[in-house]
């Protein structure tokens, strides 16, 4: 009994004995490791890196790794970063102290295009003794491991074009046929097509009428972006009748200005008295100008610098009788408008500025319109209508049928009334309505 004890002591001795040999030698061999040069640095192997993130930012071509160090002993004094694109490996080396569980994030700016990275790989640096040893690549992340930073679009500013990350910031298409649609600068632009009017947003071709007034077209020499007034006098339609245009609108009966429809005019220098006065040369007068249709059609009516020019000499009135030769049936005619356009006077002085229209059975003018002592190089509008006795307004002469306008710049009876100057209108017309 007493040897079988003995026998298991003994055992146990011979364990304990093992053990303490093997602590011994361990011992012995970390310092040898540690000292020696060509041996392996403990820290290399007991050192834990790991990559847990890495992003790329193909806005700015920046690669960002974020590194995680785990438990285990070792001076680190920096990383090794080995960057593989499609065609070359890159080393990047960061001087850096981490603690056990500490994570830390570093950038790269300098690798070139971000987009064909393939692979990042990192290395522990060990600062031991005064040197410092590169250890093995412990962590690595391939390129379906990478995540990429989302691009952020940026339409600042922009209302088209490109948004920074392959997208777009809006359309420029108008949905229109007769525009080219454009983006410069994050701008659009609508360029009508030749040959086109955009009015209104909506598309028309060159002289296409407006719908809603017959007397006005797509004029793409005049403007391609609003309805052009026809010219004056071109047949119109206006709620099934027959017409003709007058300053953009369609008005029924014929219409008549002094350069055209063999309209003449006469200037007159001295007194008369234009209450009886009616016939075509009674305003003539002594030594006055005289002008026929030939001089009207020099000058455009229109364009607002048509000029009657005094004698010359002092007078105490001048007068401009204006024929207008129509065409309409007199018996169909209900009504004559008459307007006159920016009728003044450029000098001297004028107590009166009046409008007439020859009476012909009664052999008078009769008065319209007037304005009294009129400011000098005003310029003013007078109007006036018949409505009634049409007949006794229109006189027929040579197979031809006329109305008369007088048109007066008075000075009271004064010697020293209308003197050297200007006397003038812009437009003259009249119209008929059947």
């Amino acid at each position: 009994m007493k040897r079988g004890i003995s026998t298991v002591v003994a055992s146990i001795l011979l364990i304990l004995l093992a053990v303490v040999a093997v602590v011994i030698i361990w011992f012995l061999l970390k310092g040898f490791i540690t000292k020696s040069a060509g041996g392996i640095e403990t820290s290399c192997i007991t050192l834990d890196l790991e990559i847990e993130k890495a992003e790329i930012n193909a806005d700015s071509n920046i690669l960002y790794v974020q590194v995680k160090r785990g438990s285990g002993e070792g001076n680190l004094s920096g990383i090794r970063f080995k960057i593989t694109n499609s065609s070359e490996s890159m080393i990047r080396d960061r001087n850096t102290s981490m603690n056990e569980l500490e994570t830390k994030s570093f950038s790269f700016n300098d690798t070139g295009n971000v987009s064909v990275i393939s692979k990042v790989e990192i290395a522990g640096v060990i600062s031991f003794n005064n040197q410092e040893k590169i250890c093995r690549i412990i962590s690595s992340k391939n390129i379906f491991d990478v995540y990429t930073v989302p691009c952020k679009p940026n339409c600042e500013g922009k209302v088209c074009g490109d948004n920074g990350c392959g997208g777009s910031c809006g359309s420029c298409d108008d949905a229109l046929s007769c525009t080219t649609d454009t983006c410069n600068s994050g701008t659009c632009g609508h360029v009508i097509s030749s040959g086109t009017c955009l009015i209104s947003g909506g598309c028309h071709n060159n002289g296409d009428n407006d719908t809603e007034n017959d007397c006005q077209n797509c004029n793409i020499a005049v403007n391609q972006i609003d309805w052009t007034a026809k010219d004056n006098g071109v047949s119109c339609l206006i709620s099934g009748s027959s017409g003709k245009c007058n300053k953009g609108v369609c008005e029924v009966g014929g219409i008549y200005y002094p350069n055209t429809n063999g309209a003449g005019w006469r200037n007159s220098k001295s007194s008369f008295s234009y209450t009886t006065m009616w016939t075509w040369t009674g305003c003539q007068g002594s030594g006055a100008d005289v002008y026929t249709s030939d001089d009207l059609n020099t000058v455009s009516s229109d364009d607002g610098n048509y000029v009657f020019r005094d004698g010359g000499s002092y007078a105490q009135s001048v007068c401009h009788e204006i024929r207008f030769n129509i065409s309409e049936n007199p018996a169909a005619i209900s009504k004559i408008d008459i307007l006159v356009k920016q009728a003044g006077y450029g000098d001297g002085m004028a107590t009166n500025l009046s409008l007439y229209i020859g009476n012909v059975s009664s052999q008078k003018w009769v008065l319209l319109d007037s304005d009294s002592y009129p400011t000098k190089n005003v310029k003013y509008v007078q109007t006036g209508s018949i409505t009634s006795g049409i007949s006794n307004y229109i006189t027929s002469a040579g197979g031809n049928n006329y109305i008369y306008v007088l048109l007066v710049e008075d000075s009271g009876g004064s010697p020293d009334g209308i003197v050297t100057g200007y006397n003038y209108y812009d437009t003259i017309n009249i119209t008929t309505q059947q």
